[in-house]
């Protein structure tokens, strides 16, 4: 069997999920790799490890189809002919999943400092837990929820922030959480699975305030 990672919706982590139900090692880390982005830590593979079991393609393996699984190298071929590495998709990508690229230390506030940070205007806050894998397989499209928020608002100053809880929060949290505040007070809180019609309730709860 052959093994390809479409890396254009592949998000290269080294908690890939394909990787993690891989029973002989055939999909790997490697750490000094360079990735699409110049950076190190590539996501590989090892077909000569490779038994056909299927599971990086199956309900525990890959959620977003970025694992190509093939009987033979020339069907793999075939189904990757045209597929090439877009680097305008990988920066996109990283860009609505983490909201930078690479993510500004700036705009990261540990749990315990957040209070800091919410004294005035809107801001919103990302929530997530470095051990969490659901916080990469639901990463919250930040950069366009600003912008969905400054033009709600009519405020330009939107403030975002990522919060790093993962010291506060336990595996029975779902994560990841996504919190808008307005003048210091928690407007609204999303918690897991995003979707942007839930910014419909940012948009009704402005008249209250």
């Amino acid at each position: 069997m052959a093994i390809k990672f479409n890396f254009n919706v592949c998000d290269n982590s080294p908690e890939c999920s394909g990787k993690a139900v891989c029973p002989t090692g055939a999909i790997y880390w490697d750490e000094l790799g360079d990735n699409a982005l110049g950076e190190k830590g590539i996501l590989c593979v090892d077909n000569a490890k490779c038994i056909s079991c299927g599971k990086c393609v199956g309900e525990d393996g890959c959620p977003v189809g970025a694992i190509i699984f093939a009987e033979t190298e020339d069907i793999l071929s075939e189904l990757t002919k045209g597929l090439e590495l877009d680097i305008k998709k990988v920066k996109a990508l990283f860009v609505e999943r983490y909201g930078a690229e690479p993510i500004d230390e700036s705009i990261c506030v540990i749990s315990d400092d957040l209070v800091n940070h919410l004294h005035s205007g809107i801001v919103i806050v990302e929530e997530f837990a470095e051990w969490s894998i659901q916080c990469l397989l639901n990463s919250i499209p930040i950069q366009s929820i600003v912008e969905k928020v400054k033009m709600q608002s009519g405020v330009e100053s939107v403030k975002y922030f990522k919060c790093d809880c993962s010291e506060s929060k336990d595996e029975d949290d779902v994560l990841p959480s996504l919190k808008i505040y307005i003048d210091g007070k928690l407007n609204i809180q999303v918690d897991g699975y995003y979707d942007e019609t839930q910014l419909n309730e940012f948009h009704d709860s402005l008249g209250a305030n």
